[in-house]
């Protein structure tokens, strides 16, 4: 594991999908890469409290929200997840439970409810609590059974889930060595997290009966040539399957069979199955899928054949959206960037030779020699492999170039992004603080002097710069100024050819400075940290063991009008930009 962060609220819910972990505090969901660790946003849930709930089928998540009793339903098939609707469910409980599987949703909590979650929009209660008690967490088997977490209690219980509005239906219940707290179930077994312990209860005898499951499947997805008959769909289409399967016991695992061949394997209920309509066979593209599902005893049924001809798609693909947006400038620390494409992409697209990322070299240009390559730590594809992200290491300040190999980049039907190489995206990474103005410290001797330090961090070429330096007229007095050593020989040997250093008349005690490298020429204080640019010697008036600071300041008035620290940054057109202030300290050895 690359990345590892601690929930620091009580309560906090965790779901899975697509790469991202969605997490909960209070009312706040936020969704975290799996992989970078980068936190890409969330919402904020309806309702107020401890989100205690929290369950997912296909892209939806289902939550609950303890203290304003709110069921909430939130869409999260692309990375920016929206609440889709929510009711209001009455649990006299602090800490509800909630599992969704075949369009019902189960919340555990002084007994047992069922909300109907088949249109998320809006979910409305089914069967309500028919006996109260202390409950936690539930977990379905997809089989008609509920293994429940009663709070704190040394034991699960079985409950019939066959019908949501029998909510009272318990059939049998197993001991454990400590109080249940969380449940999962895999393969037809109960995983329960029990005090300080992982327990496995094998809560139903194997299937001895010889009945195999009894399966369909079907798809709603959208038939692209509905006048003619059969199901035709274009070739690199998503076929999300909904498939109901019946035991006598319980099923284990469903598995997708496409042409014959298994491609997929679910062990966890909802089982969630999506094909892709591709056919090698130019002659008869046809692609024919099906479902099998094992129970415990190791009995196979398999479902009806779902037949799709494959309509040829011969649209090349398009690049929507790069993040980061050219020109933009995001933080350093960048952990992942992101192509978005106009349709799903080919697996083999997945490889970080056919993408280039460098940074630019001292002189901010590319392609002259001294450029870096910046090594891509992996490629994923996500949100229906329509989008594909690149992880890196953190990048570090500077200019970057994001460029790809367009014969590489193919859709699912083969088509390929174009010829050549594409130029995806140049953007600037940045510090948090990307422009400061510092002041030095030092010790001084009691009535003796001391020269302080002025200096600039700027992640910009900067034509000119404007500030104050405000310091107490009762513990220092100025007695000399002059350039900072790093602009003495800046412009051809020389010094920025305007500068103004004097000392304020008005606004406080201080210094001013004003200074323009060059009013025609391409000359600038280059990017950097720590440019020494003005110097000031001040007599110490303070006694022994005292000290005073010095600080960046606006407000101070010299020759001219008041003063505010202001960059003035070499672009076209130049920009200004307010620096973050800094301050020094003097301090008089006792």
């Amino acid at each position: 594991m690359r990345h590892c962060r601690r929930a620091r609220r009580a309560g906090t819910r965790v779901e899975t999908y697509r790469g991202i972990a969605y997490t909960t505090g209070g009312t706040a969901l936020r969704a975290i890469d799996l992989l970078t660790g980068a936190n890409l946003g969330g919402l904020t849930l309806p309702g107020g409290g401890e989100t205690t709930g929290l369950s997912r089928e296909r892209g939806t998540l289902f939550a609950y929200v303890s203290g304003s009793d709110t069921f909430v339903a939130v869409d999260v098939r692309s990375e920016r997840p929206r609440t889709l609707g929510s009711t209001f469910v009455d649990v006299a409980s602090g800490d509800v439970g909630v599992v969704a599987g075949g369009g019902i949703a189960w919340l555990a909590g002084s007994g047992l409810r069922s909300v109907d979650i088949a249109r998320p929009a809006t979910p409305r209660l089914l069967g309500g609590a028919q006996n109260f008690f202390t409950a936690r967490r539930i977990a379905l088997n997809g089989s008609g059974l509920g293994v429940l977490s009663p709070d704190g209690n040394a034991f699960v219980q079985i409950y019939d889930t066959s019908d949501p509005l029998d909510t009272d239906a318990l059939l049998l219940e197993f001991a454990l060595t400590q109080g249940a707290r969380d449940i999962a179930i895999d393969r037809g077994v109960a995983f329960v997290a029990a005090g300080s312990r992982l327990e496995v209860v094998n809560y139903l005898a194997f299937d001895s009966g010889g009945v195999p499951p009894v399966v369909t499947v079907s798809s709603p997805v959208a038939d692209s040539e509905p006048a003619t008959p059969g199901l035709q769909l274009l070739a690199g289409t998503s076929v999300p399957l909904e498939v109901v399967v019946s035991d006598d016991v319980q099923v284990r695992s469903v598995e997708l069979l496409v042409d014959g061949a298994v491609v997929l394997t679910d062990t966890s209920y909802p089982f969630e199955l999506v094909a892709v309509a591709v056919s090698d066979d130019i002659d008869a593209p046809v692609t024919v899928v099906e479902v099998r599902a094992t129970d415990s005893g190791g009995n196979a049924g398999v479902s009806n054949r779902l037949v799709i001809d494959v309509v040829p798609e011969r649209t090349p693909p398009e690049v929507v959206l790069v993040d980061p947006a050219g020109g933009t400038r995001p933080r350093e620390g960048l952990r992942a960037l992101r192509i978005e494409f106009s349709e799903p992409m080919e697996g083999t697209v997945a490889d970080a030779r056919h993408f280039a990322l460098s940074g630019a070299g001292p002189n901010r240009l590319f392609g002259d020699g001294d450029d870096v390559a910046v090594a891509i730590a992996s490629v994923q594809l996500r949100n229906d492999d329509s989008l594909v992200q690149l992880d890196v290491d953190g990048l570090a300040s500077g200019i970057y170039r994001l460029r790809a190999d367009r014969a590489a980049l193919r859709d699912r039907a083969g088509n390929a992004l174009g010829e050549g190489v594409a130029d995806l995206t140049r953007f600037q990474a940045i510090p948090e603080h990307p422009y400061e103005l510092t002041v030095s410290s030092t010790k001084a001797a009691t009535g003796g002097s001391v020269t302080l330090a002025v200096r600039i961090d700027t992640v910009d070429p900067l034509q000119g710069w404007t500030f104050g330096l405000c310091h107490d007229p009762a513990a220092l007095a100025v007695s000399g100024f002059a350039l900072g050593s790093d602009i003495t020989t800046l412009v051809t040997g020389g010094p920025p050819e305007f500068r103004l250093i004097e000392e304020a008349t008005a606004g406080g005690a201080g210094v001013v400075m004003v200074a323009i490298v060059s009013f025609s020429r391409p000359i600038f204080l280059p990017p950097g940290s720590g440019h020494e640019v003005l110097a000031v010697t001040y007599d110490a008036l303070l006694g022994a063991g005292e000290s005073t600071e010095v600080c960046i300041c606006d407000g101070l008035r010299g020759s001219g009008q008041p003063l505010r620290g202001e960059f003035t940054v070499y672009d076209d057109p130049a920009r200004t930009e307010v620096p973050r202030f800094g301050c020094g300290r003097v301090a008089v050895a006792k």
